[in-house]
């Protein structure tokens, strides 16, 4: 699923494969934030204009990714 909002004056892109992860991608910055919501390790992938990005996550954590 992918829904789109505004975060200050920045479009911040939400999407994720992965029902267990939460994802705020924000294009202008290059910055994608992954929260992993499970008592379990998870990987997601999120695209990107760069690409896609695959990220693995503990459980219950939070991950921030620059996007080169």
């Amino acid at each position: 699923e992918i829904s789109e909002c505004l975060v200050g004056s920045e479009m911040c892109i939400e999407t994720a494969d992965n029902l267990y992860t939460e994802c705020a991608y924000y294009p202008e910055s290059k910055k994608l934030v992954v929260i992993n919501n499970s008592d379990t390790e998870q990987t997601t992938t999120i695209p990107t204009e760069a690409g896609a990005c695959t990220v693995t996550i503990a459980p219950y954590d939070t991950t921030f990714v620059e996007i080169r």
